[in-house]
């Protein structure tokens, strides 16, 4: 195995009912960078795109849409989790705090 890290090649999509307090959350907690976002036609945002170092993440709005989605909060159990590497663990956790 080599010990070299290969950016990944996989983002997580997420969805949230206001994607854009969900990504100033991440923005402020985590400190990732906004790269992209598509405004909801009802207002807010639909879409939004996050990097954090090599790694992405996208949010989207609940709703119909194409496929039905739901948000985490409203399910009644743990519907995955994403896990972001960074260099210095306390500084983040007070960070988010």
């Amino acid at each position: 195995m080599s010990s070299t890290l290969t950016p990944p090649n996989i983002a997580p999509y997420l969805f949230y009912d206001d994607v854009d307090r969900a990504a100033r959350f991440l923005e402020e907690a985590f400190g990732f960078i906004r790269i992209f976002e598509s405004p909801a036609p009802e207002g807010g945002l639909a879409h939004a795109q996050l990097a954090h170092g090599a790694g992405k993440v996208m949010l989207g709005k609940v709703g119909p849409g194409l496929r039905p989605v739901a948000s985490a909060r409203s399910l009644s159990a743990l519907h995955g989790g994403v896990y972001v590497y960074v260099d210095d663990v306390d500084a983040h956790c007070a960070r988010a705090h």
